[in-house]
């Protein structure tokens, strides 16, 4: 049985190691490879974090049985890759199409996203096949801390908070514009010929007394180039130690065995220790993982199953530690 590309096995192992790299905040679990294993890995060089990067590869069985392959056979190495395997029976010289997807978003740096399969034949015996992507995901502009928060007594005082934004690339930042959806919002920018870049933060008291969320916008243009860059920094007000989803609305990937999803919880609560405990839909506990990406933030990978559900989940609950409860919305794939 033949992929489109061959590497020995010591490479294999090497690809293995460096899936530590690879997932958010926690190490990728290693694949090990059997002696027999084969990998083809696809090389997506540089990309912008939160981009999606998929990949086919072309699989030959020159053997003289046919292969067959489950969904037990089939392992990712987290739930940011997704997999789609078609025809799962390969004849004598049929092929099969392997799509590898890598998604980079919350994430930054060196990632590595793996799926085995472990094709069958009448006789039993096993070939197994690795196939990966691999990429490098820059920021091309990011805001430090992601969110701020202002207490009542801040607001009264006129308190103001710095926000330093930073990028891995070349940017001109003579063309950064700053916008605020939110007329308390006041923001002012500490322009400066070296990187990082400073903004003060401030907002003007509620007239209500209500909490008030609003939106910083930051639009920059890349040196020598046309295309631009934006990035959002959420700012709340008399609602410091709210727990908030983000965002609070996403669109779902279709996989095998159901759908999956990532979100971000953010809020001074995390910090103070409150954790998610449980997230359903209806009566049905979902399967999550949990990623801590800063003091007051964490990354969900969320999993629904579809022996679980029919149909996808219009909507699930997210339970936390210290009793309350918050709502997620979910869109279905655009393509089935």
């Amino acid at each position: 049985m033949q992929t489109s590309a061959r590497v020995h096995t010591w490479i294999l192992s090497m690809f293995a190691v460096s899936l530590g790299l690879g997932c958010g905040a926690r190490p990728t679990p290693k694949i090990e490879p059997s002696p027999t294993s084969q990998l083809s890995v696809h090389n997506a060089g540089t990309i912008m974090s939160g981009d999606t990067v998929r990949h086919t590869f072309s699989l030959l069985n020159d053997t003289p049985l046919q292969l067959n392959l489950s969904d037990e056979d089939i392992s990712r190495s987290c739930g940011c890759s997704d997999a789609d395997v078609f025809p799962r029976q390969l004849p004598p010289q049929g092929r099969a199409r392997v799509t590898v997807e890598l998604d980079s978003s919350h994430k930054v740096g060196e990632l590595a996203e793996v799926v085995k399969t472990r094709w069958r034949n009448p006789r039993g015996a096993v070939n197994e096949f690795v196939f990966g992507i691999r990429a490098i995901a820059k920021t091309p502009l990011a805001c430090a801390p992601a969110e701020i928060s202002f207490s009542r007594e801040e607001v009264a005082q006129g308190s103001q908070k710095n926000v330093t934004l930073t990028s891995d690339l070349e940017l001109d930042w003579k063309s950064l514009k700053v916008q605020a959806d939110h007329d308390a919002l006041k923001v002012r920018w500490i322009r400066s010929e070296t990187s990082p870049h400073l903004l003060k933060v401030g907002c003007l008291p509620s007239p209500t007394g209500e909490p008030q969320q609003g939106h910083i916008m930051l639009t920059v243009f890349e040196r020598g180039k046309e295309s631009s860059h934006q990035a959002t920094l959420p700012v709340f007000w008399h609602s410091p130690t709210q727990l908030r989803i983000s965002p609070k609305t996403v669109s779902v990937r279709r996989q095998q065995n159901g759908w999956t999803t990532t979100f971000v919880i953010t809020g001074n609560k995390i910090r103070e220790g409150v954790e998610l405990r449980k997230i359903q839909a209806g009566k049905e506990s979902l399967h999550f993982e949990l990623h801590q990406i800063g003091q007051f933030a964490n990354r969900v990978d969320l999993t629904i199953e579809s022996d679980q559900f029919g149909s996808l989940p219009k909507e699930v609950t997210l339970c936390f530690s210290d009793g309350t409860t918050n709502f997620l919305s979910l869109i279905p794939p655009s393509l089935p």
